[in-house]
């Protein structure tokens, strides 16, 4: 595999020195694995898995770490520190990524977290942070297909639902009517196209589509009936708000979920609420 700044690598050892090993960077030439890294015994001729950064130096180093964002992705990440260049951040490993203060999309303070974009800058080389993400996103994309499976992060709320970056490519949007339970910002997660519109914008659903999205659902309605001490004033025959108030979904959606519930005997459908039978099985 070619060594990539920024990126997990697998490369192999070279040479080992009192200061670590050695890996074959190929055009980026040889790499220090630092001896603080190395726990375990590695022969000379064996590939690792390693993240290439640079260290306080300025140094190409690898590191056994993950970062919990790579060249070319987006995370939240925490303001570690503000000083009079910029912004350092916690993405995971022993240097803080920086972020200069002409990459804020406004001014950043400490411990707050931001959505950044990683990337590496064209004239120092570096791997820097930016918040002004609309630079890299396309707020509208043909590349998908409706039952797509897709990786998103959740990003801000709007009225309408959450904005969201799929495959670290575009925008897309997960409206109020297909959120399930509580929404975090900053959780990366799959998702599912659920529509291509006509200006080319991207509709998102954290749910597969089809039954999967009942079965899904029937858990959330078993908390619930728990959680208020064994039933709900809800039925199939309550009002649509009523059941979007309660569940975020359609009244077509929520009667095949008690439905499914009724028929594996965990819940009995009475005229005013739905009681919880018995939650040892599904």
């Amino acid at each position: 595999m070619t060594a990539e700044i920024g990126k997990m690598c697998k490369l192999k050892t070279m040479r080992k020195t009192d200061n670590g090993i050695y890996l074959d960077g190929g055009d980026l030439g040889d790499i220090l694995l630092p001896q603080s890294m190395i726990s375990t015994d590695i022969e000379i001729g064996q590939e690792v898995e390693v993240f290439i950064y640079h260290d306080h130096l300025t140094r190409l180093t690898a590191s056994f770490k993950k970062p919990k964002v790579a060249v070319g992705q987006y995370a939240y990440l925490r303001t570690t520190s503000v000083t009079d260049v910029g912004a350092f951040m916690d993405w995971g490993l022993q240097k803080d990524l920086f972020v200069p203060f002409a990459e804020q999309n406004v001014k950043f303070e400490e411990t707050r977290s931001y959505l950044i974009h990683v990337y590496i800058d064209k004239i120092t080389g570096r791997i820097v942070g930016t918040s002004k993400v609309n630079k890299y996103l396309r707020s509208e994309s043909d590349e998908f297909k409706t039952g797509q499976e897709v990786f998103v992060l959740i990003c801000n709320q709007t009225d309408i639902g959450y904005n969201v970056i799929i495959n670290d490519q575009c925008w897309g949007v997960i409206h109020n009517t297909d959120i399930l339970g509580k929404m975090q910002t900053g959780i990366k997660t799959t998702g599912y196209v659920t529509n291509v519109r006509d200006d080319k914008k991207i509709d998102v659903s954290l749910s597969r589509p089809g039954y999967k999205k009942v079965i899904e659902l029937t858990d959330i309605i078993i908390d619930k009936i728990k959680g208020n001490g064994g039933s709900l004033g809800i039925t199939d025959k309550s009002s649509s708000e009523e059941i979007y108030e309660m569940f975020r979904v359609s009244k077509k959606t929520f009667k095949k979920a008690i439905g499914a519930l009724y028929k594996h005997k965990i819940i009995l459908i009475e005229p005013d609420r739905i009681t919880l039978c018995d939650c040892n099985h599904f």
